[in-house]
């Protein structure tokens, strides 16, 4: 049996660091993106930016899903975002993603001249 208690966890070689980098311009009025890859990866933080506070009453959710139908989807997070500039969202256990799982992230109207940024960090299996 392998002794664990004085050794540090590293991720496998096969791990690589990813970012995801999204933008919505002017004219969108609402923000909608889609993470995806081609192989299992684990989501470490989302960080969303507007270039404008959001008004009253607008909700953000992030959602898991799930490639093997709406069942097995799952809210990682849900909540009312306003007069948010910066949301960060960091899992100190990654987020397992399957490899054809989608990451959603989805607002309601918002307005037509906020402008906003999206990144997704995390850990994607590779070779």
């Amino acid at each position: 049996m392998a002794d664990f208690s004085v050794k540090e966890f590293t991720m496998p070689q096969r791990w690589k660091l990813f970012q995801f980098y999204g933008f919505g311009g002017t004219a969108v009025s609402y923000l909608s993106h889609t993470v995806t890859m081609s192989s299992i990866w684990r989501l470490a933080e989302v960080r969303v930016t507007f270039s404008a506070a959001v008004g009253s009453n607008k909700y953000m959710q992030m959602i898991l899903s799930a490639a093997q139908g709406s069942y097995y989807d799952a809210i990682l997070y849900s909540a009312n975002i306003n007069g948010s500039t910066d949301i960060l969202l960091r899992y100190s256990d990654p987020i397992l993603f399957q490899s054809d799982d989608t990451l959603d992230i989805i607002t309601s109207q918002i307005s037509v001249t906020t402008t906003y940024g999206v990144q997704a960090i995390g850990w994607a299996v590779t070779g």
